[in-house]
């Protein structure tokens, strides 16, 4: 079982991000479960999306101890901590946050905003910049596999740009 954690700010594009991914393990004939969370203003407040992925049957859809714990912004990196366990593999925005300490088995900063905002001019990439390192990372998902989710999750107009984003975060680590 994988279990991944994707938390942030509202409206940076997290549960977007863990729809892809858990349709992509879907897709490879993993039973895989997608849930999120986020205030009531669903814009500036804490979010989190969580996806669960085994080869059984899941009987529990939340994230107990994240394998991957995606980090947008620190103030869900604080609220969720709790969830990082000594094997965990900590992926953050480093362009946004500095997490105190070292947590987790891994950290690996990847400067997604940054990235976003070099190479495609806004920072509304950062999430799928993100996803693409996770995918680098991680040995469930081919690159191949995720972008074709990718193509079917996003507006036909942005999929150049979003599939753009998700390799420069996958050559980013």
């Amino acid at each position: 079982m994988k279990e991944i954690l994707f938390a942030g700010i509202g409206g940076q594009g997290i549960i977007l991000s863990a729809n892809i991914l858990a349709r992509s393990a879907a897709a490879k004939g993993f039973y895989a479960c997608q849930s999120q969370s986020y205030g009531s203003e669903s814009r500036g407040t804490v979010s989190r999306a969580e996806v669960v992925i085994d080869q059984e049957f899941i009987d529990f859809p939340h994230v107990e101890y994240a394998d991957f714990f995606i980090a947008m912004a620190e103030p869900g990196l604080k609220m969720l901590q709790e969830k990082i366990k000594p094997h965990t593999i900590v992926l953050y925005d480093g362009s946004v946050f500095t997490p105190q300490g070292t947590l987790g088995k891994e950290m690996v900063n990847v400067e997604a905003t940054k990235i976003s905002l070099n190479h495609l001019g806004r920072p509304l990439f950062a999430n799928i910049v993100m996803l693409g390192a996770l995918v680098k990372k991680n040995d469930l998902f081919s690159f191949e596999d995720v972008v074709a989710e990718l193509k079917q999750n996003v507006p036909p107009k942005a999929v150049e740009e979003n599939v753009r984003a998700l390799t420069l975060g996958y050559e980013a680590v």
